[in-house]
């Protein structure tokens, strides 16, 4: 079994503290945390197992949990599961200022929209004509979310909908 050797923890800078600090539970291991541009909210990402050989063997696809944080309460919410093999590409994690959406950039090459509220993937798709998304970052009233990959161009996707509203080169 797989266990977490790194525990997840929030410290501050100033003071070197650690404000608090969650294990690893076993099978899973953080991957990866993103910060909302307001400081309110941490998005975050588990990915594992659960110790399936299955997995081992490639005939179970990876799940990938992905979490919210107020940072204010320092409260995990685990609000989806990603599953499949797209989690290998995975670059970064976007949180919108309110808290209401995750975006996941590079999952299965494009990018995963995640809604905090519904606790599930809205949309998760690669723009036309790219080859692969991998940053990712919300505006600031979160209704876009940007996205660049390999084609040197950053695509503007309406956050509810995952519509292409724009793209630049």
């Amino acid at each position: 079994r797989r266990s977490s050797d790194l525990p997840f923890v929030v410290a501050s800078l100033g003071s070197n503290e650690v404000l608090k600090k969650w294990e690893g539970p076993v099978g899973w291991q953080y991957q990866y945390v993103g910060i909302s541009r307001n400081g309110r909210f941490a998005g975050v990402t588990l990915e594992g197992s659960d110790a399936n050989p299955q997995q081992e063997l490639g005939v179970v696809p990876p799940r990938h949990r992905v979490g919210l944080i107020d940072l204010a309460q320092f409260e995990i919410a685990w609000v989806a599961e990603l599953t499949g093999h797209g989690g290998g590409t995975v670059r970064q994690i976007a949180v919108s200022d309110n808290g209401e959406y995750i975006a996941v950039g590079g999952w299965n090459n494009g990018v995963a929209l995640v809604s905090t509220f519904a606790q599930k993937v809205l949309w998760n798709m690669v723009p036309p004509g790219e080859i692969s998304t991998g940053y990712v970052v919300f505006s600031s009233d979160g209704s876009r979310l940007y996205a660049g990959g390999s084609a040197g161009c950053v695509f503007a996707f309406e956050t509810r909908t995952g519509n292409v509203t724009g793209q630049w080169y």
